[in-house]
């Protein structure tokens, strides 16, 4: 099983992917569209599984349905991306994004 603190650096390379994709996008949602979340660190804003609300993570896989994140405290939880809101932030900018399946 993969530790949060192993994950660190996979998170930096897509921090630098992410501000890539933003510098060459046309605009904000463009890019959104098409971004890759492994290696994101996100918060949960809303979602089916109310149990999953707020919880915050690395992207360790990021499929058609589901997203595999590891938190923190170290544990691997999949989250459906079905009716998901998941925010991040990238220097200033915070994104909100409503997930589809």
């Amino acid at each position: 099983m993969r530790r949060f603190e192993d994950l660190r650096p996979l998170h930096a390379l897509w921090k630098q992917y992410a501000a890539a994709l933003l510098q060459h996008s046309r605009s904000v949602e463009e890019c959104l569209l098409s971004a890759d979340l492994h290696g994101c660190f996100l918060r949960v804003v809303s979602c089916s599984c109310r149990q999953q609300q707020g919880i915050r993570g690395i992207v360790v896989r990021d499929s058609a349905s589901c997203l595999n994140i590891v938190t923190p405290e170290d544990h691997k939880i999949r989250i459906a991306k079905s009716n998901t809101v998941v925010e991040w932030q990238l220097d200033d900018l915070v994104v909100r994004l409503r997930l589809v399946k």
